[in-house]
């Protein structure tokens, strides 16, 4: 793992990002860089940046809702990482040791490591048999350099739609015995708010 960091989008929720930072720290994560941009409103982002400077947290305000797929890839393209593990804001870890195991299965012609679901054309989930491998970028371990190959993490309310529908190379991997999550936090709160 020599050139890796966590990244994730923050909307409004100072009490999630809080929760997950800790984690970081607790299950010792902090052997590598983490990453926010966060999109809140003037309304949360005083208690978000004091969150970000009592841990010494790298991020970035981008003073308006971001969302979660161009959040992620604004992240992917401005630094200078070769992989990312992408990770929701309302995810928080429970268990160390995650980033070297999927580290060891990310190979080189491979877009992704991670929770793999099968959707349709349109990010619905629908069965195997009939469904695209789309991996989950709720916690997914990520090359820099296959992903430049596809289509960008985009606003949808499935965000990896468009580099999916390239099929490109994944490997699954259960994010669930190392990290937790809540599900929909931001979404629950405060909606989609696509258009």
């Amino acid at each position: 793992m020599a050139n890796v960091c966590i990244i994730t989008v923050n909307y409004n929720t100072p009490d999630l990002i809080e929760r997950l930072i800790r984690s970081y720290y607790d299950y010792e994560y902090n052997n590598v860089p983490i990453y926010f941009v966060d999109g809140s409103t003037r309304d949360f982002q005083s208690a978000c940046k004091d969150i970000y400077d009592t841990y010494n947290i790298n991020h970035v305000f981008a003073d308006y809702n971001i969302h979660h797929g161009p959040g992620l890839h604004y992240l992917i393209t401005e630094l200078p990482y070769d992989e990312y593990l992408l990770l929701d804001s309302d995810a928080y870890f429970i268990k160390s040791g995650m980033l070297s195991e999927m580290y060891n299965v990310l190979t080189g012609d491979c877009l992704g490591v991670g929770d793999i679901q099968y959707v349709d054309n349109d990010g619905e989930n629908v069965s195997k048999s009939v469904g695209i491998p789309y991996l989950h970028p709720r916690c997914a371990l990520i090359r820099k350099d296959v992903y430049l190959k596809y289509n960008p993490l985009t606003l949808h309310g499935a965000p990896f739609i468009e580099t999916m529908l390239g099929r490109p190379n994944l490997v699954p991997f259960n994010t669930k015995i190392y990290v937790r999550e809540e599900g929909r936090g931001t979404l629950n709160r405060f909606g989609l708010q696509i258009n």
